[in-house]
């Protein structure tokens, strides 16, 4: 196993909302695995390194996303500030509100046309989309990358592609969450640390792994889910520890003690964690 370290800068911040929610837009506080899984693989097949059939591929016969290809290669990832500040806020747009409505009959109006969604008046709607701004603000983006899943799948180059595709990330997130890419590090010596253990970490954790009551310094939940690649799989949910503050958004360490899983350390703060 080793790491990858992305460090980036938001041109003006990024939204990112769960998948299956189509009027409530709230924006995460903090990109998830899934989205810095995606980030990566896109310029990945973009740039031709991975050549596929078509948009879509079929993984145990079901119709996925090629994201899904790479899961057993990346198996996690994290994500924090550094040294700087974000503030989550609420963007008010003009949407097609038709889809929202719901068909009642008990005005004559509506009973006349066979429901209020099909009356001019409802067809639009002010709708509150969250966003997270952080102007020229930087990140860093950490990933696991299993060597000999890398290898199967990239070629014997694939440390020199996973870097050239690192620094072609263009996004973190919605298509308007753009980034630009400020240094790329492949982390060889990652030291590997078995539960039970103390860690100190700027990386989130899921919950499940960690013991909450011997937790030290400033920290909130948030909810992530795994996968939702697939068109059938069902999506599972995720609390995680977020090292910081919610409001304004910020990255500080925390140390906990592992109960579950594996941790790997890139660095002396950044511990990425596997439930494995």
């Amino acid at each position: 196993m080793i790491g990858l370290k992305v460090m980036l800068v938001f041109h003006w911040g990024f939204w990112v909302r769960a998948p299956y929610t189509s009027r409530y837009q709230s924006s995460l506080s903090i990109p998830p695995p899934t989205t810095l899984l995606g980030a990566l693989v896109n310029p990945l097949i973009s740039l031709g390194y991975v050549k596929l059939d078509g948009e879509v591929v079929l993984l145990d016969d079901k119709q996925a996303s090629p994201v899904a290809k790479f899961k057993d290669m990346i198996p996690t990832a994290s994500f924090y500030y550094y040294n700087t500040n974000a503030f989550s806020y609420s963007d008010i747009n003009r949407y097609i509100g038709l889809h929202f409505q719901s068909r009642t009959k008990d005005k004559e109006e509506e009973k006349a046309v066979g429901g209020r969604r099909y009356l001019q008046k409802f067809r639009f709607s002010a709708i509150k989309v969250g966003k997270v701004t952080a102007p020229s603000s930087k990140g860093v983006a950490c990933y696991l990358i299993d060597e000999d899943y890398a290898e199967k799948i990239l070629g014997s180059d694939w440390k020199h592609l996973i870097q050239i595709a690192a620094y072609n990330i263009n996004r973190i997130g919605s298509k308007e969450s753009i980034v630009s890419i400020d240094s790329v590090s492949i982390i060889e010596d990652v030291k590997m640390i078995n539960a039970p253990s103390n860690i100190r970490t700027r990386c989130y954790i899921p919950l499940r792994c960690i013991d909450e009551t011997q937790l030290k310094g400033t920290y909130y939940i948030e909810t992530f889910w795994d996968g939702g690649w697939s068109r059938d799989e069902e999506l599972k949910y995720e609390d995680y520890i977020i090292p910081g503050s919610r409001s304004p958004i910020s990255t500080k360490p925390v140390e906990v003690t592992l109960k579950n899983g594996k941790a790997f350390e890139l660095d002396k703060e950044e511990v990425l964690v596997i439930d494995a």
